[in-house]
């Protein structure tokens, strides 16, 4: 799985910070997001699938991410994530019942920008 491939404009702009801040690692079906110097930030670790779950993912997204998260103490949470741009939420309801909770996030992109004539001045 690609950064560059990602659907989403959000997920996508998010990874320019990530690139200065986190170890990134493609294990092909989905990313493996660390910051290693951040290991509480919930946000900055976690596992991306290119797809909404599917029927039996509960599971196996959960072994996932404590494979690849093991042996570090301080993660005590499980962010899972995936790509899209439908708002298409897949087979969401066993993660709700084991307590995740979902969060959607919207982006804006432009569809042109202005050029700027002058620029503010600071005293």
């Amino acid at each position: 799985m690609k950064i560059n491939s990602l659907k989403s404009i959000g997920i996508r702009s998010e990874f320019l910070f990530f690139d200065h801040i986190a170890d990134i690692t493609d294990k092909d079906e989905y990313l493996v997001v660390k910051t290693p110097g951040n290991p509480k930030y919930i946000s900055g670790n976690f596992l991306l699938f290119p797809t909404p779950p599917k029927e039996g993912d509960l599971n196996r997204w959960q072994d996932l991410f404590k494979k690849e998260f093991k042996g570090d103490a301080n993660i005590r949470h499980m962010k899972l994530v995936w790509d899209g741009i439908d708002g298409n939420i897949g087979v969401s309801e066993p993660f709700f019942r084991e307590g995740f909770e979902l969060e959607s996030y919207q982006a804006l992109l432009a569809s042109s920008i202005n050029e700027v004539k002058t620029l503010n001045k600071y005293p």
